[in-house]
């Protein structure tokens, strides 16, 4: 009789649980296209399935990955006949491990997408120096136990399915025909040559020589949703990851440093003034010190949708947006980034957000800046910084105490029963706390710098029971924005009836916006805020021009008519034009004029785009001129940023 070729169970094994993966990573990818459905008004269903096609090839190479292990070791065990049934368990063991890890990373990327719109990457490890603080942050926010609640059907599911499939496969007794001659090896051998190749092909996710798939792959289209939707997050996760280990990233290197600098230097209008720093120039007051207090605050997420100056007709901001009619408003702001540390970093000290770094833990970056504290304690100023929970956070308290501030309010100094979640007091006891503070440091008679980072407007939400307070929309996510608001209102009526108000300026800008109706896979809803300057007595302006956060603290130091030497970035927006305004999302770098927005992917792809008609039509082949310019712009600033921090000379002159 002849032998009968026999596909080795491991063969089907490992085939049976590839498939199995397909089928939960697909539900996953369900699962996100359902929660934006909104974002799929007017794409083809062609390019909706296109998108799943993709996906099925991201989830492949992640697959493949994962089996290669148990392969090898199924196919040790297949060599012996199988007869060791603990080098089968553990195979089983490790492929299952791996599939958790996988369903885990699966599950935290729906979150993190619905807040960043962007697939995960090792930037949500930011804050693993923290891991109670962001373990209680989870913990108090119900939005996240759905997610946790799906992981654990899934790895459940997972440790059931494939136990089962290990039993049915490799039951006990189970043998191969033929045993004792050599096709059983032959056979095995044949499938192992077989084998090799095709997991080396789905690994590679391509066919091309060039190149095996890389994330850029995914964007196939013009529409951002099913773009991002075809990637696997593990994919993203993990090649973020190796990305951030090879040294070449460790620093960026965008473009020629030297022809960078003379970019920027061009672009700020720089000349040789003799100083130490290529950026530095000196910045000259036009009249005496006015030696008004400052008061700038951070809110936290508030992004320039949310209000009715930018269009919002819910009525989610009512003070602010008088304080913008009756102060000065400036329309075309934005955030550097999409984190709180890139705004507290970008505001006080004038330089952007490196992609991927965080600026404020980083040894690198452990020199002094020419921040707006320094610079204001040298002209006789008092400076102090609140924040609502730890200051630890972030290296928040020790980075500002090296750079200018002389008091950190954080936690701490707040009551014990104030304190109601990880993210510590409300805003408006924030508020509240700061006015005795602030009457102390008034009474001095020394001028005060006074910053402050507010929280609520970021889960877990807490919105307080106080009196006057009743938020008229129906929404949680409405109702805190609408709490912000009112304690900000509070605020500036308990500022009023102290002495130190008519001699105050109060800034008002966010740490970053926050994602709304997304179009663009870096969308300019998370970094598009406001800016709003108010003191009594201010003649009321509305400012079209460019502006980002760089630029704060050199239009603070303006109005406060104050000479310095400029070391930083950032220009006055009163009196200044910038022609793009610069900002990234971790791995990608946006650059916008008054008609284009160009986004720069990872991989150095990019886009253009006419973001006024919320379009999502590519013009960087139709404007290949403007798209390379203002390419070239953006790199040049953050490839400066690079090299100012690394020769350290971003210190104060």
């Amino acid at each position: 009789m002849k032998n009968k070729f026999t596909i080795p169970v491991y063969i089907k094994y490992l085939l049976y649980i590839y498939l199995l993966g397909i089928l939960f990573l697909t539900s996953a990818r369900l699962f996100l296209l359902v929660q934006h459905l909104n974002a799929l008004t007017g794409v083809p269903v062609k390019i909706v399935l296109q998108s799943f096609w993709m996906g099925f090839r991201f989830d492949t190479v992640v697959s493949g990955y994962i089996l290669v292990a148990p392969f090898i070791i199924f196919t040790i065990s297949s060599l012996l006949k199988n007869r060791y049934r603990p080098l089968i368990n553990f195979g089983a063991i490790v492929l299952t491990i791996e599939y958790i890890v996988l369903f885990f990373i699966s599950a935290a990327d729906i979150p993190y997408f619905n807040h960043y719109n962007s697939r995960i990457t090792i930037s949500a490890l930011t804050w693993t120096d923290s891991p109670l603080f962001v373990v209680n942050m989870i913990a108090q926010d119900e939005t996240y136990y759905l997610y946790i609640l799906i992981f654990i059907i899934w790895a459940g599911l997972a440790v059931f399915l494939f136990h089962k499939a290990k039993e049915r496969y490799f039951r006990s007794g189970i043998q191969i025909l033929h045993q004792e001659n050599k096709s059983y090896y032959l056979t095995n051998m044949v499938c192992f040559f077989i084998a090799i190749p095709v997991m080396f092909f789905a690994i590679r996710g391509r066919a091309e020589i060039k190149s095996p798939i890389r994330w850029g792959t995914a964007f196939f289209s013009n529409y951002a949703l099913p773009n991002q939707m075809a990637l696997n997050p593990a994919f993203t996760f993990f090649q973020s990851y190796l990305d951030s280990k090879n040294p070449k990233n460790c620093t960026l290197h965008l473009m020629n440093p030297d022809e960078a600098l003379n970019i920027v230097r061009e672009d700020l209008k720089i000349k040789n003034m003799g100083y130490d720093s290529p950026l530095a120039r000196l910045v000259k007051a036009k009249t005496g010190m006015t030696n008004k207090n400052v008061v700038l605050v951070l809110m936290e997420s508030m992004a320039a949708w949310k209000m009715e100056h930018f269009g919002n007709n819910e009525k989610l901001t009512p003070f602010l947006d008088s304080l913008a009619g009756a102060g000065y408003l400036f329309t075309n702001f934005y955030s550097s980034g999409i984190h709180t540390y890139c705004g507290i970093y970008s505001t006080l000290f004038s330089y952007p957000v490196l992609l991927t770094h965080h600026p404020m833990k980083s040894v690198e970056s452990m020199q002094p800046y020419g921040s707006i504290a320094l610079t204001l304690r040298a002209n006789n100023y008092q400076t102090i910084f609140f924040t609502t929970h730890d200051a630890q956070f972030d290296n928040m308290g020790g980075f500002l105490s090296n750079n200018g501030f002389n008091t950190i309010v954080s936690q701490k100094d707040y009551p014990a029963e104030k304190v109601k979640s990880t993210l510590g007091v409300p805003d408006g006891d924030l508020f509240d706390l700061s006015i005795p503070y602030l009457n102390k440091l008034a009474a001095g008679n020394k001028p005060f710098f006074a910053a402050m980072l507010t929280a609520s407007d970021h889960g877990p939400y807490v919105i307080p029971k106080v009196p006057g307070f009743k938020p008229k929309s129906k929404t949680e996510m409405k109702q805190i924005i609408e709490y912000a608001d009112w304690a900000i209102e509070q605020f500036i009526i308990k500022a009023k009836q102290q002495p130190w108000f008519k001699n105050t300026i109060f800034v008002f800008t966010a740490d970053h916006g926050a994602i709304d109706n997304p179009v663009y896979d870096m969308d300019l809803s998370f970094n598009h805020t406001p800016l709003v300057i108010y003191y009594d007595g201010i003649i009321p302006k509305r400012y079209e021009v460019l502006g980002g956060q760089v630029d704060v603290a050199p239009t603070i130091l303006s109005m406060l008519n104050i000479s310095y030497v400029n070391n930083t970035m950032g220009v006055d927006l009163l009196s200044a034009k910038r022609d793009y305004c610069y900002f990234n999302a971790d791995e990608k770098i946006g650059c916008i004029d008054k008609d284009y927005y160009l986004i720069i992917r990872q991989d150095g792809s990019f886009s253009l785009y006419r973001f006024k008609e919320r379009a999502n039509n590519d013009y960087s082949q139709l404007q290949p001129a403007k798209a390379n310019e203002m390419k070239k712009k953006a790199l040049a600033y953050y490839q400066t940023a690079q090299w100012m921090i690394s020769n350290k000379k971003v210190k104060p002159l």
